[in-house]
This record gives C-alpha cells, structure tokens and sequence, in this order.
C-alpha cells in the first residue's frame, strides 16, 4: 500500500512536471504571438506612413505639371516608373539639360503677360547717377 502511494505520487509528480513545461511552453508562445502582432502593427503604420507620402508625392508632381503647362511646357522626364528609357544609362555621364517640349506661342504669350504685369510693354533703360 505504501508503495503503491509512492508509485501514484512519482506518477503525479511527473504529471505536474510536465504540465509545468507545457504551461512555459504555452506562456512563450503568447509572448511570441504578442511580439508578432506588435510587429505586425508596426509594419501596418509604417505602410500606412508610405502611402501617405507617396500620395503627397503624387500630389506635388501633379501640381508641378500643372505649373509646366501654365507655361506651355510639358515635362517628358522619366517612364513614370522612376526608371529610365530603353538604351539609357542609369547615371548620366555628362548634363544635356532639360528633357521638356516646349510651345514657344504660349511661353512668348505667357512672357507679355508677365512684362503687363511688371509694369507694361518694352524695354526700359535705367541708368543711376
């Protein structure tokens, strides 16, 4: 009978030892399972935080494409894609300038109206003495 009492409580002894391990093994699991989520929310802000600028990059190309047209000019830059053209080298090797087609109707038409506003037409010679 005492042996038998030894034996159920070794057994139950060894029961509690491995449900000790399963209990640490479940606690780590939620630890690893929060740290995911947080990262998983860090990730959705940092995306949400991207878009948000592109959005407003998006936003400020168009306004300066506006701005080119005002002026007749039409910017013919990039693919759009921020890549380059077929056959282009990705650094230049040399500056050619501006890439912009221009309508050089409006840009003079778009001249005179700044010369009105900047106080009528003509040149003016001004000399200081």
């Amino acid at each position: 009978s005492q042996r038998k009492l030894r034996s159920e409580l070794a057994a139950k002894d060894s029961e509690l030892l491995g449900l000790r391990r399963e209990v640490a093994e479940l606690r780590a699991a939620q630890e690893r399972a929060r740290l995911s989520g947080d990262e998983l929310g860090s990730a959705q802000e940092e995306s949400a935080s991207l878009r948000r600028e592109r959005n407003a990059l998006q936003k400020q190309v168009a306004d300066m494409e506006a701005f080119l047209n005002e002026y007749g000019l039409v910017w013919v830059g990039s693919d759009g894609n921020g890549g380059t053209r077929p056959g282009e080298a990705s650094t230049p090797t040399s500056y050619t300038g501006f890439d912009l087609a221009l309508d050089f109707g409006v840009l003079a038409a778009r001249v005179r109206e700044l010369n009105a506003l900047a106080g009528g037409e003509g040149a003016k010679k001004v000399v200081t003495r």
